[in-house]
Formats: structure tokens, C-alpha cells, sequence
């Protein structure tokens, strides 16, 4: 962890961690950590990369994504691949705000996620979660947390890291929530 941030540092002298706003148990918020994928200036980089291709515009508006990660720097992109991006989760899961495997976080400030959302109020969520991208690449992160509440049991959770860990060693592997 110490070499990833070292160089995450060394990308262009930013800070080494992100914390993003996320929910806890009873829809309380925590600080969510990962290590820094962005550019420092990447609202800038942002909206030059919509001016010059306006047709994203919609798909950044929809899902706070752009097509290939333009915005990631390159040690970026390798942590966004790998998962490594997402250890800093481990602060998270000592603290209390999260468990090493659980229901997806999910934003605070995400418009399109219900208050009444039963696993924010009954499970801590997972470092590790079982939220698959569907055939057009989207994920449905409120469904996943609905359905890890509905159906927790400790044979699931140990099925969910086993899925987790052989998924590291082919081309799909599972999310590491971020």
C-alpha cells in the first residue's frame, strides 16, 4: 500500500487518497477511502474532454462516467483495473463504517437511490461486494444492495469472497467497491 501511494503521489503531486461521501448502517455517512485515480485538475480536463466530444455529455449527466476512463491518470487506470484502488477500504472496515464483505456503498448524494433502501439500514456495506456489470455496462448498485439484505447468510458471504478471490486471476473479476 505504502508503493501504490508513493506512486499515486509521484503522478503529479496530489493527495494519495480520495474519500467519497457514502452510506453507512441507519443511512448514516462515512468518508469512503481509495487511492487517487484522478488528475488533481480533473474538472478541468473534464469539461475540455465534453466541449471537444459533446455527444458524452448525456452519458456523463446519466452515470458520472466517460467512455475508456479518459479522465484516469495512468497509474489510475492500472489501480482502476486491478481493484487496487479500493485498499484504502481496509481504514474503513477497522473503523466500523464498512465490512470486508457486504452490500455495495452507496453514494450520499446519488439522486436515484431510495431513503427507504433496506440494506442501508441493516448492513454495513462490503469492501467486497457481488454487483456485476449488465450486458450494456451499467450496474444496478441499489438492486445489489437490496438483494445482499434480502438473502445475507454466511455460506453467501463465503461464496461471495471465494467468486472474489478466483475472480482476480481471470478476465472478470468482481468489484471491489468504489
Amino acid at each position: 500500500m505504502i508503493a501504490i501511494a508513493l506512486l499515486v503521489r509521484l503522478t503529479d503531486g496530489g493527495p494519495m487518497l480520495s474519500a467519497e461521501k457514502r452510506r453507512s448502517v441507519g443511512g448514516e455517512g462515512f468518508e469512503c477511502y481509495s487511492f487517487r485515480k484522478l488528475p488533481v485538475d480533473w474538472r478541468l480536463r473534464l469539461g475540455q474532454h465534453l466541449s471537444r466530444h459533446p455527444d458524452e455529455l448525456a452519458s456523463w449527466i446519466m452515470t458520472a462516467t466517460l467512455k475508456d476512463d479518459v479522465l484516469l491518470t495512468p497509474v489510475g487506470r492500472i489501480l482502476d483495473r486491478t481493484g487496487l484502488d479500493d485498499l484504502p477500504q481496509l481504514l474503513n472496515v477497522l473503523l466500523g463504517d464498512m465490512s470486508f464483505v457486504g452490500p455495495p456503498s452507496l453514494p450520499v448524494d446519488r439522486s436515484d437511490v431510495k431513503r427507504g433502501n433496506v440494506s442501508a439500514q441493516f448492513c454495513r456495506p462490503g469492501m467486497i461486494s457481488d454487483c456485476r456489470t449488465s450486458a450494456d455496462g451499467t450496474r444496478n448498485w441499489e438492486a445489489a444492495a437490496a438483494s445482499y439484505a434480502a438473502q445475507w447468510s454466511f455460506v453467501g458471504d463465503l461464496k461471495i469472497l471465494v467468486r472474489a478471490i478466483s475472480g482476480l486471476f481471470q478476465a472478470e473479476r468482481f468489484q471491489l467497491n468504489h
